[in-house]
C-alpha cells in the first residue's frame, strides 16, 4: 500500500497516522443530511478514489463552509485525470446545525455535502484524530487512507498526491 504524509513527520504524527491508516474508513451515510452538488450528485463510493474534507465541531464551522469553495479548482484538476469523488462531512455542534445547514444550502457547492448530527463518522472512526490537520485525506477502493494533508497548502504535497494515485493506478492495473 502506498500512503503519503506529511513532510517533516514527527514521532507522535507518525504513531497517529499510522493508527489513522490501519483501519478502513466507514461510512454511515444514510444518516447523514445530504446537501447536493452542482457538479457530482452520484453516490461517491462507486468511484476509484474518494477524497473527504471532514470538519467537527472542534473547528468553525463558519471557517469551514467558506473556504469550502477553495477545493474547486484543486477538484477540477484531478477529476481530469482520475475516477475520483469528493465529499464533505460536517459534523457541527448541535446548537449550529441548522445555521450550517442553511449556509451549504445557499453556498450550492460544486460536490456533496453531508451534515453528520449524531457525529456518527467519528464514532466510526475513532481512529482518526481529532485535530484538524488529519481530516483531508484520500481513500482507495477498499476506504483505506492513501494520503493524509491538505494538498493545497504545499505544492510539493500536490505534485506527492498526483504521483501517489498514479503510482497506486499502476500497480492495480499489473
Amino acid at each position: 500500500m502506498i500512503f503519503v504524509l506529511f513532510s517533516n513527520c514527527k514521532e507522535s504524527e507518525s504513531s497517529k497516522l499510522n493508527k489513522m491508516v490501519s483501519v478502513p474508513i466507514k461510512f454511515s451515510l444514510e444518516s447523514f443530511e445530504r446537501i447536493d452538488g452542482k457538479f457530482q450528485i452520484e453516490p461517491f463510493v462507486m468511484k476509484d478514489f474518494k477524497f473527504v474534507v471532514f470538519a467537527d465541531s472542534t473547528e468553525c464551522m463558519s471557517c469551514s463552509i467558506s473556504k469550502m469553495h477553495k477545493w474547486n479548482n484543486f477538484c477540477d484538476s484531478l477529476l481530469s485525470y482520475y475516477d475520483i469523488s469528493f465529499l464533505y462531512i460536517l459534523s457541527p455542534p448541535i446548537q449550529e446545525y441548522n445555521v450550517v445547514r442553511e449556509k451549504l444550502m445557499h453556498n450550492q457547492l460544486s460536490f456533496p455535502a453531508f451534515l453528520d448530527r449524531d457525529k456518527k463518522f467519528a464514532n466510526l472512526n475513532k481512529n482518526i484524530p481529532s485535530a484538524s490537520l488529519y481530516h483531508v485525506f484520500i481513500l482507495d477502493q477498499n476506504n483505506k487512507i492513501i494520503y493524509v494533508g491538505d494538498p493545497r497548502e504545499k505544492e510539493t504535497l500536490s505534485k506527492i498526491l498526483f504521483k501517489s494515485i498514479a503510482c497506486l493506478r499502476k500497480h492495480d492495473s499489473v
